[in-house]
């Protein structure tokens, strides 16, 4: 059974700034990496559990094909994406987001 999928508006925003970040370096990367987003995120919806909590009650997911991680919860069968970091990044930005909403 799948979940619902709600983003938050900085995951949202996350997601079409690397979109953008893609598509300038090569036409059609962008919408691959949103294709491989929704992949995940789907897999996320049919089995919530299955990824690791990091942080409290937040789940992170990692992307196959780009180095992305996709940060959430499941809330009463409900899938809410709080940010889709690149693993890169240091933690602290993510964790400031979950730490302050």
């Amino acid at each position: 059974m799948s979940n619902k999928i709600i983003f938050i508006p900085n995951a949202q925003d996350d997601m079409m700034n690397a979109f953008d970040w893609y598509e300038l370096q090569w036409e059609g990367l962008g919408n691959k990496f949103l294709l491989d987003i929704e992949y995940c995120v789907r897999r996320i919806s049919f089995s919530p559990n299955m990824y690791p909590v990091v942080y409290k009650q937040y789940h992170r997911a990692v992307v196959k094909k780009f180095p992305y991680a996709v940060l959430y919860n499941n809330q009463h069968h409900t899938i809410v994406v709080y940010g889709v970091f690149h693993t890169s990044q240091h933690p602290d930005k993510w964790l400031y987001r979950l730490d302050n909403l």
